[in-house]
């Protein structure tokens, strides 16, 4: 999890993804609702990293 947080910090990516999966209440089981949303193929990569979705 520290590297997460780290990784929170200094990558745009990482930071939006976070707010993302809080605004929208994204869960692991959600994996059909973000591949739904238009978005740039980084943050979907680290919404799937955070949430461990394979």
């Amino acid at each position: 999890m520290i590297s997460l947080k780290f990784k929170e910090m200094f990558y745009v990516d990482y930071s939006l993804a976070y707010a993302i999966i809080k605004q929208y209440g994204i869960t692991d089981k959600d994996k059909e609702k973000i591949e739904k949303m238009n978005m740039d193929p980084g943050v979907r990569k680290a919404i799937y990293e955070i949430l461990k979705i394979a």
